[in-house]
């Protein structure tokens, strides 16, 4: 990116800087664009943490893994909000889980903790965002 406002496209051609991911004018609003800005204390916020961990928790009740957070909950919500903050949380390893329906295929599976429970955090912020650009007919 040069300082002139303007960008590569890759192809050996430049277009306008204008309405990328990172100029001051990121997302479309009403009218023209707009930019999202102070996300990061509304993700790592308790009352958006816990939401997501209720998120998370869907269907999961009878997991070992998961009651087990249930016991010390506050603590663990804590340490979620904590390793977000210091920048320490990394995304555990998947593991592969081979499904057959409605055909055999791999899926990759994250931790229920932390890793779900930051996903859940990070799509309840981002969604709202994000939901505006999509087509109300859109299925993929």
């Amino acid at each position: 990116m040069s300082h002139s406002g303007k960008i590569h496209n890759g192809a050996g051609g430049i277009v306008s800087r204008e309405g990328f991911p990172g100029s001051d004018t990121a997302f479309y609003g009403d009218n023209g664009l707009r930019r999202h800005g102070n996300l990061w204390p509304q993700i790592v916020s308790r009352e958006n943490i816990m939401l997501a961990y209720k998120k998370a928790i869907l269907g999961k009740s009878t997991m070992k893994n998961v009651q087990k957070i249930q016991l010390n909950l506050d603590e663990y919500i804590e340490r979620i909000i904590i390793a977000l903050i210091e920048k320490t949380f990394t995304t555990s390893k998947y593991t592969e889980k081979t499904v057959y329906e409605p055909k055999m295929r791999i899926i990759y599976v994250l931790p229920f903790y932390m890793d779900r429970i930051v996903q859940h955090a990070l799509m309840i912020i981002i969604e709202a965002i994000w939901e505006g650009f999509f087509l109300n007919d859109s299925y993929a």
